[in-house]
């Protein structure tokens, strides 16, 4: 697949038609390798500004569309826990001779750390679904971007081509005016011609 290049606002006019194409493209799934991602560190794909901007002028599909929502959903439920567990621990500072209500906070806290875990492990393997889908989604469009350029490359050469033969047609039009003007002017004189040049002019 080449390389496709970032575009100026025209570009960007042109992309939003990959709409209308999508779905006459290859739809092959793409399987992606879960466990060298997490080791890569794939993290908040929705957070990304290359996503965002990708998928501003590429229509996701509706499995992106939910694979953000529960992705933001468990991200909103962390900072919850994040908060949760900040305002215990200060609690606890507080309780040092309180042992059941210690008891009570060290069982929250773990708690939070298991569902926390969780949480992390839910939004990789979210995040990877989601990038599974969003690359066969990317690849589509590349196949759809690449064979309208072929297709644009081809009116350009030929309109090159028309262009070059009109230039021609036009030198060689005004060649033959200017040659047949002065045979006339030769021909039937200054005075002549003026009068000639008024009535067609």
């Amino acid at each position: 697949m080449k390389q496709m290049q970032g575009g100026s606002g025209s570009d960007m006019a042109g992309l939003n038609s990959e709409k209308a194409f999508g779905g006459l493209l290859s739809r092959k799934k793409i399987t992606i390798d879960r466990n060298a991602l997490r080791d890569a560190g794939v993290g908040g794909l929705i957070k990304d500004e290359r996503w965002n901007r990708l998928f501003s002028f590429i229509e996701k599909t509706p499995s992106i569309v939910k694979s953000e929502k529960i992705i933001k959903s468990l991200l909103e439920e962390k900072t919850r826990l994040h908060m949760e567990n900040n305002m215990i621990n200060a609690e606890r500072a507080i309780l040092v001779d309180n042992e059941t209500r210690l008891l009570e906070i060290d069982n929250r806290v773990n708690q939070i750390e298991a569902r926390t875990a969780a949480i992390d492990n839910e939004v990789g393997n979210a995040n990877i679904k989601m990038l599974e889908e969003a690359a066969s989604r990317l690849y589509r469009y590349m196949q759809k971007s690449q064979a309208r350029i072929s297709e644009l490359e081809t009116k350009i050469s030929t309109a090159r081509e028309s262009l070059k033969e009109m230039i021609s047609e036009r030198e060689a039009l005004n060649a033959a005016a200017g040659e047949t003007y002065q045979f006339l002017h030769g021909l039937l004189g200054v005075s002549q011609i003026d009068s000639i040049d008024e009535k067609w002019t």
